[in-house]
């Protein structure tokens, strides 16, 4: 059963009974006290009568009792007109002496006999048409009773009241019903309606629908449960987001480890495989140095990883040194030579010693990331570098012939917010441009890529250390 059908049911259960109680209450004490003013109205007209027949008898002081049953015939249709009611005059016997109509009655005589003990007395009998009401008025002659003025009064304007009253009050009660179960309705309706908004909202919030609110000001209860349900739905829309981030982060740092081992690995493996071919010592020696280097290198960059997830970081942080750049990029040559010469990619180079703010891990890591794409996606078979100092910067251009990059890559590298820290590996070789763009940045410098489909140019651009003050905290 439906919370609004449980409810309407329930008051209407509690109302409707507790209106035709409320009836019979009132219905009850109306008649009371509709019989009570009957009774007020004989109780005053039986003074009269009392005083009208204590006189009447009163001239024959010899025999009251006598003059009482000689009298009655007269003193009862008198009484009886007077006062527009039937009237019957007992002996002090309690027998009838007079009556004003001629109808025999079979009433009890209890008020009769209270009257013949000196006290006013009434009682009400049901006849088949209306209640009556029966008054009995002792008659004192010398403080003693010798009869009684009996009142006979049929209740016939005040049955027809009663049933006018009834008529009316069970209509006023049956409307005022209609009215209650229409309130009740209402009432019920209002009430479950924001509990079907909520229960909707629930559902959509369910299916992942974080952005509708509810707005219900019905009850002051229902107002705050919806805006506690507002919050709620706030609460796990940001703690969803906070997840995707965090689900993002750990994405981009497994792409990251996977991305950035891959180069000193491939190093590694490339030199330990060249070793056996190589006749001079000297040659075997440079190699067997490289491979160490590279194995360094890549210890640390794994170290340095550890501690970015320890500290739930992402992005690689970068300490900018004076270094010089000449022999950073013949080093980092010298790694990617054999993929070099497998392809038969010649290579110049006119960079001239210069000294430049930069990481060395990281700009050297950076050079691989270029040349090791320039290698695998361009098709290029000649590679030239170059460079260019200005005020500020030392701008190094790197030029290939190959096939050129994506144009569509391209745009999305360039068009990417600088501050952006999470890329997707679904990049493919674009996802190392991104992280040396990131790199360059955090070092104070700057890059650049021009590609169109005979060859693509990019352009790394170092800061300087006499501009060492335009370096800033990444």
């Amino acid at each position: 059963m439906s919370l609004q059908k449980k409810l309407k049911r329930t008051i209407l259960f509690l109302l409707i009974p507790f209106m035709f109680l409320l009836y019979a209450v009132v219905m009850a004490q109306f008649q009371k006290n509709v019989y009570e003013t009957a009774v007020s109205s004989l109780y005053t007209l039986s003074i009269e009568a009392q005083t009208y027949t204590i006189n009447y008898i009163s001239r024959e002081q010899e025999n009251t009792d006598f003059s009482l049953e000689r009298s009655a015939s007269l003193i009862a249709p008198y009484l009886a007109k007077r006062m527009d009611t039937r009237i019957q005059v007992f002996s002090k016997d309690g027998d009838l002496l007079a009556d004003s109509e001629p109808s025999p009655l079979t009433y009890l005589k209890k008020d009769i006999n209270k009257a013949l003990k000196g006290t006013k007395s009434y009682t009400f009998e049901k006849t088949t048409s209306f209640p009556l009401l029966l008054f009995s008025n002792p008659i004192y002659i010398n403080n003693q009773t010798v009869g009684v003025v009996r009142f006979l009064y049929p209740l016939k304007k005040e049955t027809n009241l009663l049933t006018n009253m009834n008529v009316i009050f069970l209509t006023t009660c049956l409307i005022l019903s209609l009215i209650a179960v229409y309130i009740v309705e209402r009432f019920s309706r209002s009430l479950s309606r924001p509990i079907l908004h909520l229960s909707e909202r629930a559902k959509r919030l369910s299916e992942g629908d974080y952005a509708t609110k509810i707005d219900l000001a019905d009850y002051e209860e229902i107002t705050k449960l919806s805006h506690s349900f507002n919050v709620m739905a706030e609460a796990i829309e940001f703690n969803i987001s906070q997840l995707e981030a965090e689900k993002a982060k750990q994405k981009d740092f497994f792409d990251r480890v996977t991305h950035e081992l891959k180069t000193p690995l491939t190093a590694i493996m490339g030199y330990s495989q060249l070793i056996p071919k190589l006749q001079k010592q000297t040659d075997v020696e440079q190699s067997y140095h490289y491979i160490i280097t590279e194995s360094e290198r890549m210890f640390r960059l794994i170290e340095e990883l550890l501690r970015q997830s320890k500290f739930g970081q992402s992005h690689f942080m970068v300490s900018p040194m004076i270094g010089e750049l000449r022999q950073l990029i013949a080093a980092a040559f010298y790694v990617v030579k054999p993929n070099l010469d497998k392809y038969q990619i010649h290579v110049e180079q006119s960079i001239p010693v210069v000294y430049i703010m930069m990481d060395s891990d990281k700009t050297k890591q950076i050079f691989l990331n270029i040349f090791d794409n320039i290698i695998k996606y361009s098709d290029a078979t000649f590679i030239a570098l170059s460079s260019k100092q200005t005020e500020s910067y030392l701008h190094v251009y790197i030029e290939d012939n190959g096939i050129g990059m994506d144009e569509e890559l391209v745009n999305e590298w360039k068009t990417a917010p600088a501050e952006q820290k999470y890329f997707s590996s679904s990049l493919g070789n674009g996802f190392g441009l991104f992280i040396c763009r990131e790199l360059m940045i955090q070092q104070g410098g700057l890059m650049d890529i021009v590609s169109t489909d005979t060859g693509t140019v990019i352009t790394l651009s170092f800061l300087l250390p006499s501009h060492v003050q335009k370096l800033k905290a990444f």
